[in-house]
C-alpha cells in the first residue's frame, strides 16, 4: 500500500506496501478458503518481496490496487485461500492516471493470469449506492494484530482475513471512499478493523440484493488503496469505488465483465484489458431457397448475436445481403467484431434452385479476356454446342473456350498481329467457322484464319480490299 500522498517520482519497491498494521478486534480468518463468497480474494506475491490482495471479478482475470502491481521489472504470482496452487500473471494493467498522478482516484490495476481459475466463482460488482454509514466488510492477505499489545502474528499475511468498516465518506469526483478508524474501545455494536500491509487491492463488498434476484452473498464496492498515519487509532484509510453505478466501473451485462466510463480518463480501461472474449454468433448452416427473379435470389439469413461487453457488435456478410444469390450454391462469410476488436466468424451455404417459371436475363457477368478489346465475334468455334467468343486487340487475335456453366477459358492466343476488327464465317465452306480480321492501323488489310473446328486455326491468307460494310454470303 501506500500513504494517502505517493511521489512517483521518488516511487521504490519499499514504498509500495509502508508500514501499516490490520487491527482487527472481531475479524475472522478463512485459512482454508471455507467460505465461498470470500475465497475470490487471492493474494498476489511480487518477486521483489511485495505482496497485496486481489478478487476475481473473470475467471483469469484480478482487480486489484495500481500500487500492488506497478513495480517496472517485477514479476507477479496469484494464490487463493485453499488451494495450493499457484498462477502466473501474465498481464498487468494499471489507469493511465496512474502513472502521472498517483491518488487514490488512480489507484486501479487489473492482471491477467496464465490460466482461468477453477473451483472459485468470480464477484460481481455491487449494484448498490455506498453511503456515509454504510458498514461494509474489507477483505485482504494483509499482517495482523490484536488487541492492546499490538503483537504482530508471525510472518504477517499467510492468512486471508474479514474485518469490518464503517464508510465515512463519500467523494465519486474522486472516485474515492473514506473510512475513519475510530479508538478501542469503540461504542460501536461491532468491533472495527483497520487495514495494513498486503490488504491493498483487497475487497470492500457490499451484500447482494437478495430482493433483486442476486441470491445471497457479497459483491464487490471498492479497493483497498492507502491509508495514514499513525496506524494506531483515528487512521483514515481509502477505497477506490468500483461500482455499477457511480462513476468507475460499469459492469453492462451483469456478468461480471466490466468497463469504466463516466470518469473521461478512466474511459475504455476495462473494455481494452478485460474484453478479451469475442462475440457469440449464431447463424444456419444452410439456407435453401428457390429462384425468384431472372438472376437468381434475393435471401434473408437469420442470425443472433450476443456479446458480454459491446451492446451492439458489428456484423458483416461477404456476399453483402444485399446480393443476388445465384442459382447454386454460394458461400457467405459471417464475421462479428465488438468494440475491443474481438471477432467470430461463421460460415453460410446458400443454395439457390432453379425455377422454371421465372423467365429474363441474369446480370452482367465479368469475363477476363485480357486487356481491351476493339471488337469481338461470337461461334462454336469447337464444334461442342457451345458459343466461344473471339477477339481483337492491340496484342492481337485470341480465342476464349465456352466451358460451359457460364465459364471461359483464359485467353488463347490466335495472333500477336495489332487487330482492328475480328468476324466469324465459313469461308471455304468446309462446315467450320474461320476468322476474318483487319489488320491495324492498315484497316484496309484483311487476314484470313482457317478453322479446324476443334479451336484450333492457321493462317490461310492475306489480302487488300476497300472499306468492308459486312462479312457473309453476298448477292
Amino acid at each position: 500500500m501506500g500513504g494517502s500522498k505517493r511521489n512517483r517520482r521518488q516511487f521504490t519497491v519499499e514504498t509500495l506496501e509502508p508500514r501499516r498494521l490490520l487491527v482487527v478486534f472481531a475479524g475472522r480468518e478463512f485459512p482454508n478458503g471455507t467460505d465461498s463468497d470470500f475465497e475470490a480474494v487471492g493474494r498476489i506475491n511480487g518477486s521483489d518481496g511485495n505482496y497485496g490482495s486481489g478478487t476475481l471479478i473473470a475467471p483469469n482475470w484480478l482487480v486489484t490496487a495500481a500500487h500492488v502491481i506497478d513495480v517496472p521489472n517485477a514479476t507477479y504470482t496469484v494464490r487463493f485461500a485453499g488451494q495450493s496452487k499457484s498462477y502466473n500473471v501474465v498481464e498487468r494493467r494499471v489507469l493511465e492516471g496512474w502513472l502521472t498522478n498517483n491518488d487514490t482516484q488512480y489507484d486501479i490495476g487489473l492482471i491477467r493470469l496464465s490460466e482461468s481459475v477453477s473451483g472459485i466463482t468470480p464477484l460481481k460488482l455491487t449494484n448498490q449506492q455506498i453511503k456515509p454509514g454504510d458498514i461494509l466488510p474489507v477483505l485482504g492477505w494483509g499482517k495482523s494484530e490484536y488487541g492492546a499489545s499490538h503483537i504482530n502474528q508471525p510472518q504477517g499475511g499467510g492468512i486471508l482475513r474479514n474485518g469490518t468498516i464503517q464508510i465515512d465518506a463519500v467523494t465519486p469526483q474522486t472516485n474515492t471512499m473514506v473510512s475513519v478508524f475510530k479508538q478501542k474501545p469503540s461504542p460501536r455494536a461491532y468491533q472495527e478493523s483497520a487495514t495494513a500491509p498486503g490488504d491493498s487491492g483487497g475487497a470492500l463488498l457490499t451484500r447482494r440484493d437478495i430482493s433483486a434476484g442476486g441470491g445471497p452473498g457479497y459483491r464487490i464496492a471498492g479497493i483497498v488503496s492507502s491509508g495514514e498515519e499513525p496506524v494506531i487509532f483515528n487512521k483514515k484509510q481509502y477505497f477506490s469505488i468500483i461500482n455499477s453505478n457511480t462513476k468507475g466501473f460499469v459492469d453492462l451485462r451483469g456478468g461480471g465483465s466490466l468497463r469504466l466510463s463516466q470518469i473521461p480518463e478512466l474511459r475504455g480501461f476495462i473494455s481494452e484489458v478485460l474484453d478479451s472474449t469475442p462475440p457469440e454468433l449464431r447463424v444456419p448452416a444452410q439456407i435453401m431457397a428457390v429462384q425468384n427473379l431472372p438472376f437468381g435470389s434475393r435471401v434473408e439469413v437469420p442470425f443472433e448475436l450476443l456479446d458480454n461487453i459491446d451492446p451492439s457488435p458489428a456484423i458483416e456478410f461477404s456476399p453483402s445481403l444485399n446480393s443476388v444469390f445465384p442459382v447454386g450454391e454460394t458461400v457467405v462469410n459471417v464475421a462479428a467484431r465488438d468494440s475491443s476488436g474481438n471477432v467470430t466468424t461463421a460460415q453460410v451455404r446458400i443454395n439457390v434452385s432453379p425455377n422454371p417459371e421465372v423467365t429474363g436475363f441474369s446480370l452482367p457477368q465479368q469475363i477476363p479476356a485480357g486487356r481491351p478489346q476493339r471488337k469481338n465475334a461470337v461461334g462454336d468455334v469447337n464444334g461442342d454446342g457451345y458459343p466461344d467468343i473471339v477477339t481483337a486487340a492491340f496484342e492481337g487475335i485470341s480465342l476464349l473456350l465456352n466451358q460451359t456453366n457460364r465459364e471461359f477459358s483464359l485467353p488463347i492466343p490466335v495472333s500477336t498481329v495489332n487487330t482492328y476488327d475480328v468476324h466469324l464465317v465459313d469461308l471455304n465452306n468446309d462446315g467450320k467457322l474461320d476468322i476474318l480480321s483487319r489488320v491495324f492501323p492498315d484497316s484496309f488489310q484483311c487476314s484470313a484464319y482457317l478453322g479446324y473446328g476443334t479451336g484450333g486455326f492457321t493462317l490461310g491468307s492475306t489480302c487488300t480490299l476497300g472499306e468492308i460494310f459486312s462479312v457473309g454470303e453476298a448477292t
